[in-house]
């Protein structure tokens, strides 16, 4: 069974400290949805250590990006 659910993409970046490096050592974070061919969008989370976070989605059916809207619950 394929193409059941989207997939997610989480990528961090870090200074190299080798063997003390850590997730606390993050400081830009991308999380990123890839959609199955049955949704017509896609998302795109990030954030930047001391710049705040941000978002974007894409409609693949009318081939734009449309504003996220990132709210703390």
């Amino acid at each position: 069974m394929y193409d059941k659910r989207s997939a997610w993409v989480l990528t961090g970046v870090a200074e190299n400290r080798l063997a003390d490096t850590n997730l606390t050592d993050i400081f830009v974070a991308v999380q990123t949805e890839i959609p199955t061919t049955k949704q017509f969008r896609a998302d795109v989370l990030w954030a930047i250590e001391g710049k705040g976070a941000g978002a974007v989605g894409y409609d693949v059916i009318r081939d734009r990006e449309v504003p996220v809207r990132l709210q703390p619950r």
